[in-house]
Order: structure tokens, then C-alpha cells, then sequence
């Protein structure tokens, strides 16, 4: 992941955290969707993800009922499309898809050039008018030298207690913060990753950036809502993280 310097300079980690790096888009329940589109998608995007499976998903479902909209938990199967190493994938589902980078993340520049294809590839397979949600998602993976860890040395995101000379064998940390007066929202969560004793502590962060209003992103908005969404979780990640932290992950120009 970018950090931003106050001259304004873009670098990046050596050492970067990421593990998975994710975007997701729904479609309104109301949306036509048939079996068509499946194909007619991996065949747009097959030159970039060509190892194609079925996935069987759990879904909710929602209809209109008498009054109220009705919901309907079933399952359904996903078409997966992913490169040989699996390291990127596309999912496709009823009213939904997604893009999907692993380690080693390729850095944003590489993620907007896929989002674009995939948008292109759904919106040219069927009539893309507005999202019920959207939502990018990083989450990232810290391996810490001490296996008893002081947590403000590392994380300024964190549980605050008043007490002092305190270490952190476990932890669990969840905040929700809201952006552009409630229609999207941010949810950050930290927590340890379980480790064999005396073995050095391992901890997650995981920020999700989502589209909290239906349908208040349309079609020809949702990348320049992407890049939003991915500008706030840059600064997100970098107040959350202290200057030790950032020594560990290293810095290249």
C-alpha cells in the first residue's frame, strides 16, 4: 500500500503488509440476471484470467413481499476466474462480482487497471445502472518481533487503557467511521493472529470501505468511488501504524 509523505511524494513498502486486497460490487435485487452473462463475461476477460471453476456460494436473496421486502437464504453457484497462480481472481454470482489480489499485491495502479476491465466486462453483459453496495477491502498481516507485545509501539489504532507497563498477548479492536454525511462508512478491525508460544506475535488490520446508501453510486461513478474509497483507507492505514511499525516494513522509492 502507498504512503503519502508531506511533500507529497509517492513510495511504497519493501516489505508491504497486504495479504488480500479486495472489491466487491452488488446489484439492486430488482436487476435482471440470467445465466447468459457467465459467459459472456469470462469471454471479455478470459485473455487475463483464464482458469475458470464453479463455486457453490450461500446467498441471501430479496424479493417483494405484501408490505415488506422479503428475505431468502439459499445457495447458488459462482463463477471463479482467476491466473495460473490463483494470486488474482474475478468471482460472479447472482447480482454480484468481484476482484480479488493476493500477495504480493501489484499496487493500485495494477488494481484500477483490472477493476476497469471487469466493470467494462459486467457492464457490457448487462444493463449496470446503479449499486446496492459496493465495498474495497485490504486486509493486512504484521509480524511483530516480540512475542509479548507492547501494542502502542506498534499500532495507534488500538483499545486504550489507563494503566502503564501493560503488554498484549491478545486483542480485538472494532470501530465503524462514517464518511460523505452517511452513505459510506469504514469499518477497521485489529486483532492478534494465534502463534505458538514464544514464537513472535502476528496481528491483523483490516480495513473495509463500503457503500452504506443503496443505489447512491452509479455506473459511470463507481471507479472514481473506488479511488475515494482507497484514498481514505491509504490515510486510515497510515494513522493506525507508528514509526516502528513502518521501520519494519521497510521503505523504497
Amino acid at each position: 500500500m502507498s504512503r503519502r509523505i508531506d511533500e507529497g511524494v509517492s513510495t511504497k513498502y519493501s516489505k508491504p503488509p497486504i495479504v488480500e486486497a479486495v472489491c466487491e460490487f452488488r446489484l439492486p435485487f430488482n436487476m435482471k440476471w440470467d445465466l447468459t452473462i457467465y459467459g459472456s463475461v469470462y469471454e471479455k476477460l478470459k485473455h487475463l484470467f483464464p482458469n475458470k471453476k464453479d463455486i457453490p456460494m450461500r446467498n441471501i436473496e430479496f424479493s417483494d413481499g405484501p408490505g415488506e421486502l422479503q428475505q431468502k437464504i439459499g445457495f447458488s453457484t459462482h463463477m471463479q476466474i482467476s491466473t495460473e497462480d490463483n494470486n488474482r481472481l474475478v468471482r460472479i454470482g447472482p447480482k454480484v462480482f468481484l476482484l480479488s489480489l493476493k500477495s504480493p499485491y501489484p499496487g493500485w495502479d495494477e488494481m484500477k487497471r483490472l477493476l476497469s476491465e471487469v466493470l467494462e466486462a459486467v457492464g457490457t453483459s448487462v444493463e449496470l445502472r446503479a449499486f446496492s453496495r459496493i465495498g474495497l477491502r485490504y486486509i493486512n498481516v504484521f509480524e511483530l518481533p516480540d512475542s509479548m507485545v507492547e501494542l502502542q509501539k506498534y499500532f495507534n489504532f488500538r483499545p486504550i487503557w489507563p494503566w502503564v507497563d501493560l503488554v498484549t498477548s491478545e486483542v480485538t479492536a472494532n470501530c465503524l467511521f462514517n464518511y460523505k454525511e452517511g452513505r459510506d462508512a469504514c469499518r477497521i478491525i485489529i486483532a492478534d493472529q494465534k502463534t505458538e508460544k514464544g514464537k513472535p506475535s502476528s496481528f491483523v488490520l483490516d480495513l473495509d470501505y463500503f457503500l452504506k446508501k443503496p443505489e447512491a453510486v452509479k455506473t459511470d461513478e463507481a471507479l472514481p468511488w473506488v479511488e475515494e474509497a482507497h484514498e481514505t483507507i491509504v490515510d486510515l492505514f497510515e494513522g493506525s501504524i507508528t514509526k516502528d511499525t513502518r521501520n519494519l516494513l521497510g521503505v523504497s522509492q
